[in-house]
């Protein structure tokens, strides 16, 4: 390891907090998943067939006589499944007269804040493409006439249909969110400001855009007659919409922290609700770090990856459709 004025800043618990100021606010997925802590490579989880109350063995409560044994009613078993932990991840180089250099710490520090926004898609991205290959597709109401851009178009209708076709007899599920790409934000943000109808039934039935408090990262239309309405700035495919039930998480995301090359939780500074600095204290869902000095040209290889595996546990409480 080379021995130079910026060595602390190569030390994993200084790396990955610093990466993680940047991750944290951009992993726009991660109020939509449960975090679950591995520790090794390969997992089980179970998952529900069906609820409760649709269990097709579920029965009336049967008339009960007094010193009798009440009946024998039968369930349905959760069903059990395995997976195995994906590691992803990059490299970055560093000249060995950066690690020497006086203010060599600030472009240490860049490339920390780069890697954190790189692991933050490959996350969001492997989080999204599990959502939508495993959510519900079909649907009854759901069938825009016309997309988002063309004359004619409905988004508050088609909004309200995606909305109901989660509705099922004995699923709990209701769609609290939808997500959709920039362009169909913009499209809809468009309608809404066009709209011909009084202040009242703007503010109280189709809302107005605010930006989003909870990731910084694109706006949100909050629209009182449906829910909220997300933009993702990267991973949503054109005329796509994602919807899900906040109260009732989907997802589980599975990830393992290597003791040599991670930190089990992260601390950082951040923006707090009232405005001001806080710092705030978050597990480690699978990010590790790893520095070492090449010997024939004496460069600095900081290598980051992340090892976890979305699984979805419910895919009625999960809507992917198209035609926006």
């Amino acid at each position: 390891m080379v021995t130079g004025t910026n060595d602390r800043y190569l030390r994993t618990d200084v790396a990955l907090p610093l990466a993680f100021e940047i991750l944290e606010p951009n992993l726009i997925w991660g109020d939509y998943v449960n975090f679950i802590p591995e520790e090794t490579n390969a997992f089980m989880y179970r998952t529900d067939v069906y609820t409760k109350s649709s269990d097709t063995k579920k029965q009336a409560p049967a008339i009960h006589s007094l010193g009798g044994l009440f009946p024998e009613l039968d369930r349905s078993r959760q069903t059990t499944a395995s997976a195995l932990i994906e590691s992803q991840g990059f490299a970055i180089r560093l000249p060995r007269e950066l690690i020497r250099a006086p203010g060599g710490a600030n472009e240490l520090i860049d490339a920390y804040q780069t890697a954190g926004y790189w692991l933050a898609e490959i996350v969001n991205t492997n989080i999204l493409t599990r959502l939508a290959a495993d959510g519900t597709t079909s649907f009854t109401n759901f069938s825009p006439a016309a997309v988002w851009s063309a004359d004619g178009a409905d988004p508050i209708g088609d909004l309200m249909a995606f909305k109901h076709d989660m509705k099922r007899e004995g699923y709990p599920y209701g769609m609290t969110d939808a997500f959709v790409n920039s362009q169909a934000i913009y499209e809809l943000s468009k309608y809404l400001a066009q709209l011909d109808t009084n202040a009242f039934a703007h503010q109280n039935i189709f809302g107005m855009p605010f930006q989003n408090p909870n990731t910084g990262n694109g706006d949100t239309l909050s629209i009182p007659v449906f829910g909220q309405v997300h933009e993702v700035m990267s991973g949503m495919t054109d005329s796509y919409i994602l919807g899900l039930d906040r109260n009732n998480v989907a997802a589980e995301l599975h990830y393992y922290n290597d003791p040599a090359f991670s930190v089990p939780t992260f601390s950082y500074e951040t923006m707090g609700a009232t405005g001001g600095s806080v710092m705030k204290t978050v597990p480690n869902a699978g990010f590790n770090f790893y520095q070492y000095e090449e010997d024939d040209t004496h460069d600095t290889i900081l290598q980051f990856w992340v090892e976890n595996k979305t699984v979805v546990k419910k895919s009625y409480a999960i809507s992917y459709g198209t035609g926006i």
